[in-house]
């Protein structure tokens, strides 16, 4: 088996989770941009999305669109699915074991569960999501 596929979105809250949040609840989806060569954005791959501090509010797909500039790719989430806010531990809790392993954010691998987004944007984590 590969590496685990699959991207942590921190949208950092403030006015753009609000902005984020409303997109979703109107579309059911949202874009974002993202680094390309830190993220390297796939075809397809399930998303985590965390609209304020660490906690997981949605699950989705995240689709790679266009480079929009030097290093930087649209991504677009959608199927999303409302799951919180849940801590990535409960995430984890509740995950089936074959996957459990791989299911780690961000914050986590910083030492703090309660970290903020580097950054505070949205990045995605590559191979981190839960």
């Amino acid at each position: 088996m590969g590496k685990p596929s699959g991207l942590w979105v921190a949208i950092g809250g403030g006015p753009r989770a609000d902005n984020v949040a409303a997109s979703i609840e109107r579309n059911a989806t949202f874009s974002t941009t993202v680094t390309t060569s830190e993220v390297g954005p796939r075809s397809a791959e399930l998303a985590v999305v965390s609209l304020r501090g660490t906690d997981v509010d949605y699950l989705g797909i995240s689709q790679a669109r266009r480079n929009v500039a030097t290093d930087q790719t649209v991504i677009v989430i959608s199927n999303l699915v409302a799951l919180g806010p849940l801590s990535a531990d409960q995430v984890r809790s509740k995950a089936a074991s074959s996957v459990r392993g791989a299911l780690r954010s961000p914050f986590h691998r910083r030492g703090s569960a309660d970290a903020p987004p580097v950054g505070g944007d949205s990045q995605g984590d590559r191979g981190h999501a839960a």
